[in-house]
């Protein structure tokens, strides 16, 4: 081996990261800069920074035997938000869809369960009725009888189409069913496509 080797290649590497530099790449190890020559493609997302962070229901799918405004109703009142913009965008985009619709949230009676990002859902009491949303793969897990494979094919469905995907579900009787999925969607920025 050349003993001028190491130092050919540091140099090299080096113009490349003065190069990317210039096109306002940054490299912290010049070792990244071996790796990412074989790269074709890098996606990345930065809500906020790529996006708009305004999300917003482009899609919904309801269970068998339940309706849309309920998914809406269970939506918008196991929320913490308010309109216009206080709170997370999440739950702001289901306030504006739920307000398009004409359907009003309940009061909470009792936050049961915070969301958390451990747990990917939240629970909240109104009256005799537990609300829930989150992630679908643990409300669908929590479900009484709802068809996993169904909901899971739907899920995959939409979160293939670029869309955030929430599961709803209510708690009445002791019995927790599924009420159905929202698929959101935050737009890129104009200046970044």
């Amino acid at each position: 081996v050349p003993e001028g080797l190491p130092a050919v290649v540091t140099a090299c590497l080096a113009m490349g990261v003065k190069r990317m530099a210039a096109k306002n790449a940054l490299v912290m190890r010049l070792d990244a800069l071996e790796t990412l020559g074989s790269v074709n493609i890098i996606c990345s997302d930065k809500t906020g920074t790529i996006t708009e962070n305004k999300m917003k229901v482009t899609e919904v799918w309801v269970a068998e035997g339940e309706s849309e405004k309920l998914l809406v109703q269970v939506a918008i009142s196991c929320n913490r938000a308010s309109l216009p913009n206080l709170g997370d965008p999440t739950e702001i985009g289901l306030l504006h869809y739920a307000k398009g619709k004409g359907i009003e949230r309940l009061d909470i009676d009792e936050e049961t369960v915070p969301f958390s990002s451990e747990l990917k859902y939240m629970q909240t009491r109104h009256g005799p009725r537990l609300f829930m949303k989150g992630a679908p793969e643990k409300i669908v897990a929590l479900c009484d009888h709802s068809d996993h494979s169904e909901v899971l094919a739907q899920t995959m469905r939409m979160a293939g189409n670029g869309l955030r995907v929430l599961a709803l579900a209510m708690e009445e009787k002791g019995e927790l069913r599924l009420i159905g999925l929202m698929g959101m969607q935050d737009p890129p920025r104009k200046e970044v496509m």
